[in-house]
């Protein structure tokens, strides 16, 4: 760790230390000069200290207040961001947001909870405006797993919500190829920068809402729609679309809960139908792929004799969703030895780069043979259907709807908390979710995946043992 991002984290942590993201306001006031260094810090010129300071912000207090998943910790997020909003927009680099703000009637930090208590209230969309629709913008939640959870949930229902309405997806290319061959889906790329700084992310809203106002342009206000899930783009609801709320409906699902419902997507659900009247069958998360994408699913399966496993091993960046060594070689031979052949994720980045590999070479020592594929050889599987045939794994590495399209031809999933468990639920194949490292019981609720074929969740407590998590997989597989 650096020294700014130590810096960053213990300013960030000092913040939390005040207002914790269970809500308990220790002080009695907030930590306002916290936020204040940490801003500066994500609005340096220095790049590796906005880098560091734009880290805290996100992923050491919105994460934490987003995963405590109920309306206090919601309610902290909105003060702190109201303050974030606040010092960005007396920049000189954020003239153009506090323009905006000002335009949208968004003046000052006081007037931001008002605003979130309204949205946070249901208000239903009546059967005579649905059918007046003729265009609806859903945000991408911009993660894919989400976008697959909620997000598809959302657009499945407004295919049947609005029927001779266009639907509109706002959001990046990779999300656009999850839905690559519903024809009632059209793209709106908005890219989101992940990586990006404090001010970077801002502008995304900017682009957003010029976005918003092009595709809208010449509507009446009962003749649209925009359906935002919590989404990063409008930093969890906290910058609006557009400028009448009538025409916008925010599902804010950190704090929306109904009895007897755990699931993100089931929630979706329920909360689309108090929005739009229950519908006469449930929507469930699903991908609809690239023709490419599911060619190549296909040409592994006929190439396959017997079982196949699909299996992610990422962690995207946080080490805590995994299980300790030697748990993901062993999972690797106990399918084998089950009767599978694998698909093994490379996973991206480095880090996982690295371990695959290490996990490869690994079985390959114990007489294992294996198949890569990619993104760049789409007919590989047609060309070496004998390799493909003898081969015990065949590793992937490229995009997510590639992989997808393999997922999508298993028999199972296997994988940690990720992206991978939402595809297989929206595609309807069986999944084990090996779920490590999460923040609460509530948040691993929300997130485990859900779809039309139950999910499998083994849980993994701290300092759990490995080889007792391998034995519940393995009862799973018997």
């Amino acid at each position: 760790m650096t020294e700014s991002s130590a810096i960053a984290s213990e300013i960030a942590a000092a913040y939390l230390g005040v207002v914790d993201p269970a809500g308990a306001d220790q002080a009695g006031s907030e930590p306002a000069e916290a936020v204040r260094r940490l801003c500066a810090m994500a609005t340096s010129p220095n790049p590796a200290l906005a880098r560091e300071g734009t880290q805290a912000i996100f992923h050491r207090i919105v994460e934490p207040l987003a995963d405590s998943f109920d309306s206090a910790g919601c309610r902290r997020y909105v003060s702190f961001f109201a303050q974030v909003l606040e010092f960005c927009r007396r920049l000189p680099q954020g003239r153009a947001i506090d323009e905006r703000l000002t335009t949208l009637g968004l003046r000052g930090p006081e007037v931001f909870l008002p605003r979130s208590e309204r949205l946070r209230q249901l208000h239903a969309v009546s059967a005579q405006r649905q059918r007046r629709l003729k265009k609806v913008l859903v945000l991408s939640r911009v993660t894919l797993g989400a976008d697959v959870a909620v997000t598809s949930v959302i657009l499945d229902r407004m295919k049947r919500v609005a029927a001779g309405a266009e639907i509109c997806l706002l959001g990046s290319p990779k999300t656009g190829s999850l839905f690559a061959s519903d024809a009632r889906i059209r793209l709106v790329p908005v890219e989101y920068p992940r990586s990006g700084t404090l001010i970077e992310r801002l502008d995304t809203w900017l682009a957003l809402v010029e976005v918003a106002a092009a595709e809208t342009a010449g509507l009446a206000a009962g003749e649209y729609l925009v359906l935002d899930p919590d989404s990063r783009l409008t930093q969890l609801g906290m910058l609006p679309v557009t400028p009448d709320e009538e025409c916008y409906r925010f599902f804010e699902g950190r704090s929306f809960a109904r009895e007897g419902i755990e699931r993100l997507g089931q929630l979706t659900g329920r909360w689309l139908d108090e929005v739009f009247g229950a519908a006469a069958e449930p929507s469930f998360p699903y991908v609809s792929l690239a023709p490419a994408d599911q060619g190549r699913g296909r040409r592994l399966r006929h190439a396959l004799v017997g079982r196949l496993a699909a299996v992610n091993l990422g962690v995207g960046d946080n080490p805590n969703k995994r299980v300790d060594d030697p748990f993901e070689h062993d999972l690797l031979l106990a399918l084998l030895e089950a009767g599978y052949k694998v698909v093994l994720d490379r996973g991206a980045g480095e880090e996982e780069l690295r371990r695959s590999g290490e996990l490869m070479a690994a079985l390959e020592r114990q007489g294992k043979s294996a198949l890569a594929v990619d993104d760049l050889a789409a007919d590989d599987l047609a060309v070496d259907a004998p390799n493909v045939a003898t081969a015990d794994v065949i590793t992937w590495e490229g995009s997510l709807s590639g992989l997808a399209g393999l997922i999508g031809v298993a028999d199972l999933y296997v994988g940690y908390d990720s992206a991978g468990g939402h595809l297989a639920a929206g595609l309807g194949v069986p999944a084990i979710s090996v779920f490590a490292g999460a923040a609460s019981a509530r948040m691993r609720d929300r997130w485990s995946p859900w779809g039309r074929v139950p999910a499998r969740v083994i849980v993994v407590e701290n300092g759990a043992d490995a080889q007792q998590i391998l034995r519940q997989v393995q009862e799973q597989l018997a």
